[in-house]
């Protein structure tokens, strides 16, 4: 994502090869703590296009759930606590 910071869902499933199962969740979450901005839905999941909108630096954030946690800021966002939309 911090490499092609406009991205296809479809080429971080290949590249991970992973199902949309699995990242459905890590992109909610992302998109939801504001690391990433949904630019295209597309008509299947994997041609959703995203840009990626915060970098904090090197260390990528964890994400248990919904909640992410960034390593390089300290900060957790939950969206069961942050309510605003990001």
């Amino acid at each position: 994502m911090r490499r092609n910071i406009r991205f296809r869902v479809g080429d971080i499933m290949m590249i991970l090869d992973i199902k949309d199962k699995t990242i459905k969740p890590i992109m909610w979450a992302l998109e939801k703590a504001g690391y990433l901005r949904l630019e295209s839905a597309g008509d299947a999941y994997k041609d959703r296009i995203y840009t990626f909108i915060k970098n904090t630096g090197i260390k990528s954030p964890s994400i248990n759930g919904a909640e992410v946690y960034d390593h390089n800021t300290g900060e957790v966002f939950s969206p069961k606590l942050n309510k605003e939309a990001r």
